[in-house]
């Protein structure tokens, strides 16, 4: 590289909502100090710079908008938007200002992937880009939410709507319709009403833990990726939900040293890493969220390759920055964001 270089910044699982006793995120005043910072960083001349939202950005489920359907989704996002008004303004300062914005939706906002609901997003914040699986950065990062490796989360379609075979997300994984039925439970109780609404969705349940071992179609090339890379790295999820699928039943079992999906995601990175090696497009980083938990780990038997999580922005304010400088040195770091110094420090 013998330009200015560049670098992005990784925030996921917000979960802003829209208001309410069930709303998430209570930090608006702290994210869009974050934001303006990362748009006051943008130079003509300089490092081009990118702000990815990798994931439960919004979350559609509280906001009972998931699982209804493209125009729910959209008018979800918009409730969402009006709730966390400085936030929405931050970005959209912060994309007019040349800072862009990449959206990978999570479990928790799937429906942003699709197009109604993109536009709808799009004209909150002008030029926010979707990528409805995954991002891939040559040389430095490939980057996804993570539900695709979880067994309770994985959306099958994904990898279909991500590259044109198929317009939808549906049908939702078994974590997708529970959550959702949680979140419309009315207040204040009406446990015997939730119990026979589980009940009822106890088939859909069921087979969104089969579906969740199929395959999606690919259709074509994206991300920079052929298309056979594409149904590999699909191919790799597989194999982190039949992972899951194990560590779950010595969870339900009760064996001691079970353990938690948070610290089997490194080994979705060496999986997805062992696929990239095969069409020669290895990246030292591999960035992902839904977890909560922050993360910054060394790749076992892969040589100078990373895993790194987001965590959840609430209560450590953690995110991930990474970079590529001028003669392809690529550098990526775990930092904690302080509004009151306005610095980003070592995690």
């Amino acid at each position: 590289m013998t330009g200015p270089g560049q670098e992005l910044t990784f925030l996921s699982d917000l979960h802003m909502a829209a208001g309410g006793p069930a709303e998430p995120f209570n930090d608006d005043a702290a994210l869009a100090a974050l934001i303006d910072d990362l748009a006051a960083a943008v130079r003509p001349g300089g490092p081009a710079r990118r702000l990815v939202l990798l994931g439960d950005f919004v979350d559609l489920v509280i906001a009972g908008a998931s699982g209804r359907g493209p125009a729910a989704a959209a008018a979800g996002l918009e409730r969402i938007a009006a709730a966390h008004p400085q936030v929405f303004a931050a970005l959209a300062r912060a994309a007019r200002g040349g800072l862009a914005i990449d959206v990978l939706p999570g479990n928790h906002d799937a429906e942003l992937a699709l197009p109604p609901v993109a536009r709808a997003l799009g004209a909150l914040v002008p030029g926010a880009r979707v990528r409805p699986w995954l991002l891939h950065v040559p040389g430095l990062v490939l980057a996804e939410h993570g539900q695709q490796h979880h067994a309770i989360n994985r959306f099958p379609a994904l990898p279909a709507l991500a590259t044109g075979a198929q317009r939808n997300v549906t049908p939702l994984p078994s974590a997708a319709v529970y959550d959702a039925l949680t979140a419309r439970r009315p207040a204040g109780g009406a446990a015997a009403r939730h119990l026979v609404a589980l009940a009822a969705a106890a088939p859909r349940l069921a087979a969104g833990l089969v579906r969740a071992r199929g395959r999606g179609r690919v259709n074509r090339d994206a991300e920079g990726l052929p298309a056979a890379a594409l149904v590999a790295l699909d191919d790799a999820a597989v194999a982190s939900v039949r992972a899951d699928g194990r560590r779950r039943a010595r969870a339900a079992a009760r064996r001691p040293g079970t353990p938690s999906f948070a610290a089997m995601l490194p080994g979705a990175a060496a999986r997805s890493h062992a696929v990239l090696a095969r069409f020669g497009a290895t990246v030292p980083f591999y960035v992902f969220g839904h977890t909560h938990v922050a993360a910054d780990v060394p790749l076992a038997s892969v040589p100078h390759a990373r895993y790194l999580n987001c965590g959840a922005w609430i209560p450590e304010r953690t995110l991930v920055t990474l970079g590529l400088a001028p003669g392809r040195r690529a550098y990526g770091r775990l930092e904690r964001w302080d509004p009151e110094s306005r610095l980003r420090s070592a995690a």
